[in-house]
């Protein structure tokens, strides 16, 4: 079972998401995280929401960059999206802290 469609999926149907869902790199990477953002799928496929999430076409939002030294993080940051960015590609974002 597909837990998440993503944004291609359903822009090839035509169609438009409620919600675009930014997973990032914790909930993609960190086992701990992937639990949690495999839980809030199957939360709001419970509840009957229209999500996507970006998936191939997801980048790194910077918060790993955030945390590291300033040296490091000005090469990390180098090619995010910016949710200004995400929100002329794909219609719209909705950041979550």
């Amino acid at each position: 079972m597909t837990l998440a469609k993503t944004i291609a999926e359903y822009q090839s149907e035509g169609r438009s998401p409620e919600i675009l869902f930014w997973v990032g790199c914790a909930g993609s990477f960190d086992t701990r995280a992937q639990r949690i953002t495999r839980t809030l799928c199957e939360i709001l496929n419970h509840a009957g929401v229209e999500f996507a999430i970006l998936g191939s076409e997801e980048r790194c939002t910077g918060d790993p960059a955030r945390r590291a030294p300033a040296a490091i993080a000005r090469d990390i940051v180098r090619g995010y999206y910016t949710e200004a960015e995400a929100h002329e590609k794909f219609g719209r974002a909705r950041a979550a802290e």
